[in-house]
């Protein structure tokens, strides 16, 4: 008498099947594995030593149509996104030359060859100056009159330690990229490439654009050395992010009243809809506050709206009474 089995029995074809579709799915991840590795390190990779220049221009050459690629991607996908919300409003017979210019008109390209120059120069340039300017480093060997039955303090415990002055290991490619990186090269290294790099990539962008990309770099450089700050030295300022939004506020709008020629169209349009007012008062503040007087034309404009309140409108009578 035969007795059924208790596990599922698998026929050769959908064993096969099954077998090859992991096989596929071990390549497919594989695939993905080296394609993240062309964009970022592996975890625990330690950092490329170069030897030579030829070496730093390689892989600077590398790093930055890496770094273009990727900029290229995401300029074009998002004016593509942005030419599929107005697809609507567009004619039919212009909607294919608004996608090939979302894609592969000139903010695309400008905004590759910004990220892609950065990164050229920047890695060129931080990885040769260690060549071409070597440090010698002064190794400090034992002594060999030193005595070695000197009694040694032992170190603290963990317990001793007090909490606050307790770091954070690191694991052991992170300590040997940061013994290799204080090697290798000096502070003023990379405030040099930075700088050189940064100049010459900003040249690519329109002309408009580059203030507002300047301006947004150097509040992300005051936040990097704010945060390096009061990681050092141990210092916290409670809710210092919404006092510093509240001072940024505060420029904002006093720049805003007294002088708009220095701000981006964008932030004045912005503040003249969320303040609600008249643009003919806001130009009366301006005015104000630049010579102390107002033109009159501007008041009879606000006083000739017909959503003007009486209390208002007395005291805007009054006022151009004087």
């Amino acid at each position: 008498m035969s007795r059924t089995p208790s596990y599922i029995q698998l026929a050769p074809r959908r064993a096969m099947a099954s077998f090859e579709n992991l096989v596929a799915l071990a390549n497919h991840q594989e695939r993905l594995r080296e394609a993240r590795r062309i964009v970022w390190r592996e975890r625990g990779e330690p950092a490329v030593e170069l030897e030579d220049l030829w070496e730093c221009m390689e892989h600077a050459g590398r790093g930055g149509l890496r770094a273009a690629a990727i900029a290229f991607a995401l300029r074009a996908s998002v004016n593509l996104v942005l030419a599929t919300i107005r697809m609507g409003s567009v004619p039919k017979n212009m909607r294919l030359p608004l996608i090939q210019h979302a894609i592969f008109g000139k903010d695309s390209f400008r905004f590759a060859a910004m990220l892609g120059s950065f990164v050229t120069v920047y890695k060129a340039t931080l990885n040769a100056l260690p060549i071409l300017l070597p440090v010698n480093e002064r190794a400090s060997l034992p002594s060999p009159f030193e005595d070695e039955d000197e009694d040694i303090e032992a170190p603290p415990t963990p317990f001793e330690v007090p909490l606050s002055a307790r770091q954070s290991r690191l694991s052991l490619s992170a300590q040997a990229h940061q013994v290799w990186a204080r090697k290798k090269t000096r502070r003023w290294h990379s405030m040099f490439a930075g700088a050189l790099a940064g100049g010459l990539a900003v040249m690519f962008e329109k002309r408009s654009r580059r203030v507002v990309i300047a301006q947004q770099l150097f509040v992300r450089g005051l936040q990097g050395s704010y945060n390096a700050f009061t990681s050092k030295h141990g210092f916290h300022l409670p809710n210092g992010e919404v006092l510093m939004f509240c001072l940024c506020s505060t420029q904002l709008c006093t720049q805003f009243l007294h002088d708009q020629k220095h701000s981006p169209r964008s932030y004045t349009a912005w503040l003249t809809t969320a303040s609600g007012a008249p643009s003919n008062a806001i130009k009366i503040v301006q005015d104000m506050n630049k010579t102390g007087a107002f033109d009159v034309q501007d008041l009879n404009k606000i006083l000739s709206r017909e959503d003007l309140i009486p209390a208002n409108q007395a005291t805007l009578l009054a006022s151009r009474a004087l």
